[in-house]
């Protein structure tokens, strides 16, 4: 009963925001823009900016990611992926997707590079993270701002926390005293997870700390979510790193692998 008032109210929050968004959305616009609309249908009346960049290159670095695509893949095909836990909310359906989320993507890298310690930027209701735990022998180490059990609904447990597989750090890695003070902990991690609030500042201000920090990251493999969202699309085709769009096998809002040389 409790459960089902839960999922009830969620419904009704999230109705409420999307007819407030659909409202000003569609006064606000086409005014802006008169031209080209993109529209999709995740919120049912959500509208966003169409927002295109050409980018490409002939580096090897980039081909190697392209060719490291069959091991991926072949990970991807497992049949073992399994997720472990449930909120009662709408969010619950999307981790088993096998195509449109990066829920079976995320492990499936990790185990073909054979990366151990992943780190996340952007824990939210822990989605992510729980696939890597479910799927993984990795360590992941979470960031965010806001404490993990602090929220309505959350996919982690309190044992997950416990013996050292997880760990959650309070902290704005945009922030350059921030991302100096937690320099020794990302230096040890070998695989990134890029899932920030893509508010065209947050992600604009990491990339820069991370291409000053190369030494610390040359090598490493970075997976981000959102790359074609508007306020990101900028972003990910400036990135001075190698890159690969993969939405495909991700999120269908856009998935992207890079890694620092």
């Amino acid at each position: 009963m409790l459960t089902e008032l839960k999922h009830n109210v969620y419904e009704l929050r999230g109705k409420l925001r999307r007819s407030l968004r659909e409202a000003f959305t569609r006064r606000m616009i086409p005014i802006i823009s008169k031209q080209r609309l993109a529209l999709h249908t995740h919120t049912e009346t959500s509208m966003e900016l169409t927002y295109f960049r050409e980018y490409g290159s002939s580096a090897f670095n980039e081909r190697t990611l392209v060719e490291k695509l069959k091991d991926i893949i072949a990970e991807y095909l497992r049949d073992d992926y399994r997720f472990s836990a449930t909120t009662g909310t709408p969010w619950d359906k999307y981790n088993n997707f096998y195509i449109g989320e990066h829920y079976r993507l995320l492990p499936a890298i990790a185990r073909a590079f054979g990366h151990r310690r992943i780190c996340e930027i952007g824990t939210f209701m822990g989605a992510s993270a729980r696939c890597l735990l479910d799927n993984t022998d990795a360590t992941v180490l979470t960031y965010d701002i806001v404490e993990w059990d602090r929220l309505e609904a959350t996919f982690l447990r309190t044992e997950d926390f416990i013996g050292g597989r997880l760990r959650q750090v309070l902290a704005d890695l945009s922030a350059p005293e921030q991302f100096e003070a937690n320099r020794e902990r990302l230096s040890a991690c070998d695989m990134f997870f890029i899932d920030g609030p893509k508010d065209g500042v947050f992600e604009a201000k990491l990339f820069d700390l991370i291409a000053k920090e190369r030494d610390i990251f040359a090598g490493k493999l970075f997976v981000v979510d959102d790359i074609r969202l508007s306020t990101m699309v900028h972003i990910w085709g400036s990135l001075p790193f190698n890159k690969l769009d993969v939405t495909g096998l991700g999120h269908w809002s856009g998935t992207g692998i890079f890694v620092v040389d």
